[in-house]
């Protein structure tokens, strides 16, 4: 079952300051692809519903972009929250990783954990990668969201298998 962004958001911020570190939104956003990607290849299966656009700076999911907005470009200082449809009050978004889930996300950290956005961004404007062909208009002309559909990142990664 696909997991919420914010869990895993909430994962990577919990993560980083553990070991000292800050990330941003921009790093942030990377991260949550990154891991995305990198379950999707492993299991045919997306590690979220939640749906990444091409943005300018790379991969987004536009909700989590705006729990994170007010710190710009710093160091984000709180976790993801929802409502509580309950309770009608806001909630830190709790998760609950199985064992794989949890190593995908350690592997993307410790990948990809100790770049900056910039070359986080970079790293994912990587030519003809899913982002480009969205970003590009090879995949955007019949995309009018911008939408970077997980049949086009196995796409992408397969032809370069082949290849």
């Amino acid at each position: 079952m696909p997991y919420d962004a914010r869990e895993i958001a909430n994962y990577f911020l919990d993560l980083a300051d553990n070991q000292g570190r800050q990330i941003s939104n921009l790093a942030l956003q990377k991260l949550v692809y990154f891991a995305h990607v990198s379950y999707l290849l492993k299991f045919l299966k997306p590690l979220t519903d939640d749906r990444f656009e091409a943005w300018e700076h790379g991969p987004v999911i536009s909700d989590l972009y705006h729990q994170f907005k007010e710190f710009k470009d710093q160091p984000i200082k709180c976790r993801a929250s929802k409502i509580d449809f309950t309770t009608g009050e806001r909630v830190t978004v709790t998760y609950g990783f199985q064992d794989k889930e949890i190593q995908i996300l350690r592997d993307t950290y410790r990948t990809y954990g100790h770049l900056s956005p910039y070359q986080l961004s970079i790293l994912s404007h990587e030519y003809d990668g899913p982002w480009y062909r969205v970003w590009h208009e090879k995949e955007g002309k019949r995309n009018l969201g911008l939408f970077i559909r997980d049949e086009l990142i196995l796409r992408v990664y397969a032809e370069r298998a082949i290849m």
